[in-house]
């Protein structure tokens, strides 16, 4: 059964089993007292609500039991092994409650036996009946004395039974009937998915097995003083002033320490080996030690100490023999706390699923390319090519298609949408052109003079029955009912004022408007004028860029502007909140808005930022930018689409409250501070356990955790038990909740309205027709002029028809002109859609006119089609032999475009590397040639611009005249000796696509990217709204506190308030422990101490936005854990002094990540 809420039977005990429970003194009959009371308690509210109140207290001990245990026990209170704690005590009446609960229902609906029988009426029967067992088997297990792994955190689920019985919380039953209904298909995808992984490990076992723990050491050798280092202890005799001389007798010598694994400069910093063993395979390998040959001397450098060959420094040996290399291979270990390798199935599948979720995937191939350098790397390649293409890229996007396929079906199969207002059949009876949609709902007729941009109901105009409409209204998105009904309110308080208007004009009013009318009427006027948007969006504007001038670092006089700035726009906000309440009926009509509900709302935060000088508060206002979107009707049809789906995503957010916190719960029961030691993101306090289990949702560094987690644990079954705790965490969050993101998306996003808003004409659009038809006016007015149709009248100081009978007749022309052109405005928007239409459409090369039509067409404007050039290339061009060299042209330039150096100046082994380079030129002159001939066929064939068919009335032909002329560029030597060289020669890059060109499918998917450009782009600027406004609030939570000490000795004292920049001076001498550095340093050495801010910090506009960027990236860990150290401006950070920071990432990644990033997807 799922978890999906019961329909209990209300009518007589008939409708039951006629026995329950038969295998427990007989069973209860129908009649039976006791079976009618658990009945009773079963269907009483009271009860119901004395089992939530006891689940709910259960709950919060559980999630508070660990932190009243480190409480205690830092308090000196130590429970002695065997004793119970007073705490569990109330927990063993949580579970005998629970107990009860579960009692009554089966006492009264019987267990299985009928379909009305306790476990098949819900799903939550299920699994409180699964919560029960799994206490008594923790109980049992600890009445043995055998330390158990708890189970207890996941009895949170049981909370979901009440949330699915809240109206408001709709959503969340509709994602649990969606995990519920999908878990078929989700669990064959996932075995699929287990069944490829399985094979890929196999494959890396046969590879690579015992290959990882290798890495190149050093051996012992002497070197130079003047050249030791730590390894070498520092050698103290050292003559700078011989060393210059080149004295080497001079030189005192040292010796560095063996063993220790080589560093190389650059990623990933280690070096993995191979080594080569000689005779019997058969034998064990210290058997086959100290076996040399010729062969493998001159082949690879020989390790005298353990008598095996290596490849280690394989350069140097090439270059100087054996005596150049001061390396060995030996076994160290396997990376990632032993646990990543491929030396059994366990570690090769954690490997191999490490690269297809993926996480460190370039680890895994670095070690693999390098631990078998006689492999060949092209098939370690592909393996590992395959396994994204296949695991990552196919199997795992399965699981968005499931999971957002079954939700559109739940949500298609209940009717209405579960996360917004529903929509009744009988709300809609008829919908015509006429009406305003308002919660789905029609209202008034529209009246004469109404603002025509208004959201009217044209998709759900029917001709025949109002049943079409309905169905065409619920297919309008929530945005556009959003809108529809702030719209509305807007409207409805417009036609007041202009009935108003109308019966004062009228004089049919009884009496005249009082002083509040007036007030309204007025206010209601301002707001609608056109100047008075105008007007808040400049305040809003200058707001902003106060906000974002207003640096931590910023000079004097920029801070006193932001400040003056920050007065006069909040006063000026203020001043358009009096305005609004003024034009509305009262606060009730006033608090019916949204958007004014949201304006008092930031206006009461920035007067209180005002009063108090708290910067956050003072920048929070920031999310005011989203207003500007008005602007531009893409964007604002998104933001409304993001407004109404909030429920959706509160709901989703819920859900994923709920399951995390049984998760970090149970981290805290299962691991405690045992992985203090080994990570940061561990489970020693609950707000360290929540960012852990969050880290994991949004999978940044999730490897990093599991391998932690497992090295914390001692013994196989308990690292095992770690391993399957965090995978089933990481799985879940990242193939389940993070999908239900785009699936809600999917639903609150209407594709074809932001295709429709694109073709919409815009405010530069209106600017640009406005300009026209200026520039027309005057031209006709100048025309009227010189032709004399209109004469000066001498008195008046104007001009004036020369008779009446003109004026008459000009105005007349003018009004048809005017509606003319209203006309004309309505097409072009008609014409601008069907363009847009066909702009994502995906498009073909679609022949216009056959092969007469286009021979008889002139091209170039001289070239007829009796032409003797002309026809010859025509000729040539319909020849197949032809296609068939050009085509084999292209693709062995391509792979002359592999395989050469870009440049003449950059040298590297290749295929082409002994062929001369005078060759290679005349090969690519040739193909050029090649090339011409062909555009020529075709330019003779269609024309080149002007006619109907013409070749670069497509955009692949103009890419190819692009490649075309930077390849003459190439060989001319134009631009040779100017800096545009290596930039023409980058046009060689652009060949492949000509291949793409000439394959139909390919050509649909290159077409099809590039039709959802114009959508993305929109997508990309709703993007950067979000992360302007964050990256300003950012500003003021930590402008100028990503800074540290390069050395300890400026540690931040929280009593005194000191530590930080001014203490941050002079030189400190290590003692080798090293306390903030990532790599300390040998005691004794000296080093001078810097104040040095991080790369990512929120100092300005532009350092915000690359910081929410990578946080966007999902690598924001260190980010995250360097932000709740922060102390204040000038002062050093101390580890955990402000948690709630990390609230403000956690935020943005719900906001920014999870959300507007998923929206490309959506």
């Amino acid at each position: 059964g799922s978890p999906v809420k019961a329909v209990h039977a209300e009518g007589p005990l008939q409708s039951y089993c006629e026995v329950s429970v038969p295998y427990l003194f007989g069973g209860l009959t129908r009649a039976s007292p006791i079976r009618l009371k658990c009945l009773e308690i079963q269907r009483s509210g009271k009860w119901s609500s004395f089992f939530l109140l006891v689940t709910v207290s259960n709950i919060i001990y559980i999630a508070l039991a660990p932190e009243l245990a480190a409480a205690a026990e830092a308090q000196g209170f130590v429970t002695e092994e065997g004793e119970i704690a007073p705490g569990e005590y109330f927990d063993y009446v949580c579970v005998f409650v629970l107990f009860c609960e579960i009692m009554t229902g089966v006492l009264a609906y019987g267990l299985y036996q009928s379909k009305n029988s306790y476990i098949r009426q819900s799903g939550y029967n299920v699994l409180d009946i699964i919560v029960l067992f799994a206490t008594a088997t923790e109980l049992v297990a600890a009445a043995l004395d055998t330390r158990g792994l708890t189970l207890r955190p996941f009895r949170l689920l049981r909370i979901l039974r009440a949330v699915t019985r809240v109206s408001m919380f709709g959503g969340v039953k509709a994602i649990i009937t969606t995990l519920s209904r999908g878990s078929g298909q989700l669990l064959t995808v996932f075995a699929m998915f287990i069944f490829f992984m399985s094979a890929f490990a196999i494959a890396g076992m046969a590879i690579f097995g015992l290959s990882f723990r290798r890495r190149c050491v050093v051996l012992e050798r002497r070197i130079p003083s003047c050249t030791s280092d730590a390894s070498s202890g520092w050698a103290p005799a050292c003559d700078f002033a011989a060393d210059a001389r080149g004295d080497s007798a001079a030189w005192a010598t040292a010796f560095n320490a063996p063993g220790d694994t080589v560093v190389i400069p650059g990623y990933p910093w280690e070096r993995y080996c191979k080594q080569y063993f000689l005779g019997d395979s058969k034998l064990p390998r210290w058997e086959r030690t100290h076996i040399r040959t010729p062969e493998m001397d001159a082949e690879y450098p020989y390790d005298p100490v353990q008598g095996i060959y290596h490849s280690c420094q394989m350069q140097e040996f090439e270059a100087g023999g054996n005596a150049a290399v001061w390396q060995t291979c030996m076994e160290v270990g396997n990376p990632s706390n032993g646990f990543s390798h491929f030396d059994h199935i366990g570690g090769a599948i954690l490997s191999i699923f490490q690269g297809a979720a993926p996480d460190g995937y370039y680890d895994i191939i670095y070690r693999s390319l390098m631990s078998e350098p006689d492999t060949p790397s092209a098939l370690i390649w592909i393996l590992y090519f395959l396994l994204s293409c296949i695991c990552t890229f196919l199997l795992l996007g399965l699981f968005v298609a499931v999971v957002t396929g079954t939700f559109a079906q739940v949500r298609e199969a209940e009717g209405q949408s579960a996360f917004v207002a529903k929509i009744e059949d009988d709300d809609v009876s008829e919908v015509s052109d006429s009406v305003w949609i308002r919660d789905g709902k029609p209202s008034r007729e529209l009246q004469e003079g109404d603002d025509p941009k208004i959201v009217r109901a044209d998709s759900a105009r029917s001709e025949t029955e109002g049943g079409e409409a309905k169905a065409a209204t619920k297919t309008l998105s929530k945005g556009a009912l959003l809108k529809a009904e702030q719209e509305g309110l807007r409207r409805e308080q417009a036609a007041k004022a202009a009935a108003a208007r109308a019966a004062a004009a009228s004089g049919g009013a009884d009496e005249e408007e009082d002083g509040e009318q007036v007030i309204q009427r007025i206010a209601g006027e301002v707001i609608r004028s056109v100047w008075f948007q105008r007007w808040t969006s400049t305040v809003i504007a200058v707001h902003c860029f106060a906000m974002a001038s207003d640096q931590y670092d910023a000079t004097g006089a920029t801070k006193l502007w932001s400040q003056t700035a920050y007065y006069v726009c909040n006063i000026l906000f203020v001043i358009e909140l009096l305005v609004r309440g003024a034009a509305a009926e009262g606060f009730n009509g006033f608090w019916r808005v949204s958007f004014n509900r949201f304006e008092l709302l930031t206006s009461t935060i920035g007067i209180i930022g005002l009063a108090t000088q708290e910067k956050f508060l003072l920048l929070l206002p920031s999310i005011r930018l989203y207003r500007l979107m008005v602007y531009f009707p893409t964007l604002e049809a998104l933001l409304f689409s993001a407004v109404a789906s909030t429920a959706a995503i509160l709901n989703l957010c819920l859900f994923i409250m709920i399951v995390a916190l049984c998760f970090s719960i149970a981290g805290r029961y299962i691991f405690g501070n045992s992985m203090d030691e080994w990570n940061r993101s561990n489970y020693g306090t609950f707000k360290e356990s929540v960012l852990t289990t969050f880290q994991l949702l949004t999978g940044d560094s999730w490897s990093a955790v599991l391998y932690s987690a497992m090295a914390a644990m001692n013994g196989t079954l308990a690292q095992l038990f770690a391993a399957c705790f965090v995978i089933i965490w990481f799985t879940f969050s990242n193939l389940i909740i993070n999908n239900l993101f785009v699936a809600v998306i999917i639903e609150n996003f209407q594709v074809s309205e932001t295709i429709e808003n694109i073709g919409k004409p815009g405010y530069v659009a209106q600017a640009r027709e406005s300009i026209k038809n200026g520039y027309a006016a005057l031209y006709h007015s100048f025309n009227m002029v010189r032709n004399k149709q209109v004469l000066l009248d001498h008195a008046t100081g104007k001009y004036a028809p020369k008779t009446k009978l003109d004026y008459t007749f000009l105005r007349s022309t003018k009004e048809n002109k005017g509606k003319a052109a209203s006309r004309h405005d309505q097409g072009a928007v008609r014409k601008a859609q069907l363009d847009v239409v066909a702009r994502i459409s995906v498009k073909r090369d679609a022949i216009y006119q056959d092969e007469e039509e286009e021979e008889r067409e002139t091209v170039i404007g001289c070239f007829g089609p009796e032409n003797g050039m002309r026809q010859a290339f025509v000729w040539l061009g319909r020849r197949w032999w032809f296609d068939v060299m050009v085509f084999a042209a292209i693709i062995v330039s391509c792979i002359f475009l592999m395989l050469a150096p870009p440049n003449e100046d950059l040298v590297f082994e290749s295929a082409l590397s002994r062929v001369p380079s005078d060759s290679i030129a005349w090969m690519n002159r040739m193909f050029t040639v090649l090339f011409t001939v062909e555009f020529f066929a075709k330019v003779f064939t269609q024309g080149l611009l002007l006619t109907h068919n013409a070749y670069l009335k497509s955009g692949w032909n103009v890419m190819d005249s692009f490649v075309l002329i930077f390849a003459w560029v190439d060989e001319t030597g134009i631009m040779a000796e100017s800096g545009m060289a290596k930039v023409v020669r980058l046009a060689r890059a652009l060949r492949p696509l000509r291949l793409m060109k000439r394959n139909k499918g390919m050509r649909i998917v290159i077409d099809a990217l590039i039709s959802t450009l114009a959508p993305v782009v929109y997508v990309v600027v709703f993007a950067l709204f979000t992360m302007t406004s964050f990256g300003i609030m950012g500003m003021g939570l930590f402008g100028g506190k990503f800074f540290k000490c390069t050395t300890p000795g400026a540690e931040f004292d929280p009593q005194a308030f000191t530590g930080g920049k001014a203490e941050c001076s002079g030189t400190h001498v290590s003692d080798g422990e090293g306390t903030l550095w990532a790599n300390p340093a040998p005691p004794g050495v000296l080093t001078p101490r810097a104040w040095i801010v991080e790369e990512y910090n929120f100092d300005s506009v532009y350092r915000a936005f690359f910081t929410l960027y990578r946080v966007n990236t999902i690598k924001y860990v260190a980010i995250i854990h360097h932000s709740g150290d922060l102390t204040a401006v000038d002062y050093s950070p101390s580890f955990g002094f402000n948690p709630i920071h990390a609230l403000f990432f956690v935020i943005y990644l719900v906001v920014g990540a999870l959300f507007v990033m998923n929206l490309f997807v959506g």
